[in-house]
């Protein structure tokens, strides 16, 4: 089994847990069983449970990311500032990866046919 711990800014902890496939299962009918008990779990984070909250996310990211590249700053560094405006609005859990993602995803790095 593997698994990786993240701490964001509010000190939540955050696991990734990868699990061999033969042993998901029984893995999962563990976590539905604790839950079930009442024993304090890990809370998912808001982008798992609400699907508005990811495209309200996506849209400022986007206007974000726009108004930096059109003030003229150069690719990363609009990512990395849009990281920390987005931070700052109250997404305390999203990661530089996470925002470049999102906008490597809708094409907003390729490049502009002339």
């Amino acid at each position: 089994m593997k698994y990786t711990i993240r701490y964001d800014d509010s000190d939540i902890c955050l696991f990734r847990i990868y699990v061999p496939a033969a042993f998901a299962s029984s893995f999962l009918a563990f976590i539905e069983q604790k839950n079930r008990e009442n024993v304090p779990s890990v809370k998912k984070s808001p982008s798992c449970i609400d699907e508005n909250y990811f495209i309200k996310l996506q849209s400022l990211v986007f206007e974000t990311f726009d108004s930096f590249i059109s003030s003229g700053l150069p690719l990363n560094l609009a990512v990395s500032k849009t990281n920390y405006a987005v931070k700052a609005l109250g997404y305390a859990n999203i990661s530089y990866e996470s925002v470049r993602g999102i906008l490597s995803k809708s094409g907003r790095f390729r490049s502009k046919k002339r």
